[in-house]
């Protein structure tokens, strides 16, 4: 039976089996990533002006206190990978925008009203600095500790 299977049949049946194994890891392990990668890729400026419509409205809506520690959830880094991604995509925004310093404050407190509690789950110090290099790389503004406060502030 093996004598009747060539090393040419062999490596067409192979290709496609390896293929499909390839495809089904990237599927399994890296689908948040595709799925972001689609997201950055397939959107217009149609998008960043909804987007940025969406910002000044939820900005606009002010008084929504943060949850209580009992209704904090727990954040895993999956979430917080989210959340990186999430600010990275409002800091790009900022800096086509040329948002002001304050705009930006009001930005970053709504995008972060989404994940109630994060701040208080030991990613406070990690997400500051990493707001802090978004502001100064992204939008050339230099966030102070005052502006951090009121980004956490309820």
């Amino acid at each position: 039976m093996l004598s009747s299977i060539s090393w040419t049949s062999f490596f067409w049946m192979l290709i496609p089996l390896v293929i499909l194994y390839y495809l089904l890891v990237l599927i399994f392990y890296y689908r948040k990533d595709l799925f972001s990668l689609q997201r950055y890729t397939h959107e217009s400026e149609n998008e960043f002006s909804n987007y940025a419509s969406t910002l000044s409205s939820n900005s606009e809506q002010t008084g929504l206190p943060y949850p209580s520690s009992k209704q904090i959830e727990e954040y895993t880094p999956d979430t917080v990978h989210e959340l990186i991604e999430d600010l990275k995509f409002l800091f790009v925004h900022a800096s086509k925008t040329n948002m002001v310093k304050e705009e930006l404050v009001q930005a970053v407190r709504s995008s972060l009203k989404k994940y109630p509690g994060i701040g208080q789950n030991g990613y406070l110090e990690d997400l500051n600095w990493h707001i802090t290099q978004e502001a100064r790389e992204n939008c050339r503004l230099e966030l102070l500790p005052e502006d951090l406060k009121r980004i956490w502030s309820s």
